[in-house]
């Protein structure tokens, strides 16, 4: 992309593709960190979010609008489920 070569960075767009998918290793770090009951807030282009874990509840969904000619942005709340 342009805007990388000013600082000398080559990036191609199989780079954004890789990390638009993979956030297994970011999930799997939120999950330690946070306690039961916190909040995560996921926005991108599906509601997916962290409850894959299956220690999460969708509290929450909005879908903001950015307009005709962009794709609308999904915002996923989920809190963290306690077990005993």
């Amino acid at each position: 992309m342009e805007c990388y070569s000013s600082i000398g960075r080559d990036y191609k767009n199989q780079d954004s593709q890789y990390h638009s998918l993979n956030w297994k290793e970011e999930r799997k770090a939120i999950d330690e960190i946070l306690t039961p009951n916190g909040i995560v807030f996921s926005f991108g282009w599906h509601s997916n979010g962290m409850q894959q874990s299956g220690s999460y509840q969708i509290a929450e969904m909005l879908i903001v609008a950015h307009g005709g000619a962009h794709n609308d942005t999904i915002v996923t709340v989920e809190r963290k489920l306690e077990f005993f």
